[in-house]
């Protein structure tokens, strides 16, 4: 990849920071780089990597906060309720 670059829709990594990664910048330098063979294909691999983990952290963070009482209010009847006390 570094001699002649990458192809970003076959790269399996780039396929999955493009629909993973929300800064727009951070994925332009990425797949241009993997393109121009600035990047290697492990380096999208340790990116999509990083993407994923903060993902799945902030993931577990979230659902190790749900007790009962948000389940109860969840499956309430009246919705207005659960969304004033989720809402942030």
């Amino acid at each position: 990849h570094k001699k002649f670059g990458g192809d970003v829709e076959k790269d399996i990594p780039c396929q999955y920071l493009k629909f993973f990664e929300l800064d727009d910048d951070k994925l332009n330098n990425i797949l241009t780089g993997f393109k121009k063979g600035e990047i290697s294909c492990g380096e999208t691999k340790n990116a999509l990597i990083e993407k994923l983990t903060e993902l799945i952290l902030n993931h577990q963070k979230k659902r190790s906060e749900i007790n009962d009482d948000i389940i109860n209010l969840f499956y309430a009847k009246d919705k207005t309720i659960y969304k004033k006390i989720v809402s942030p």
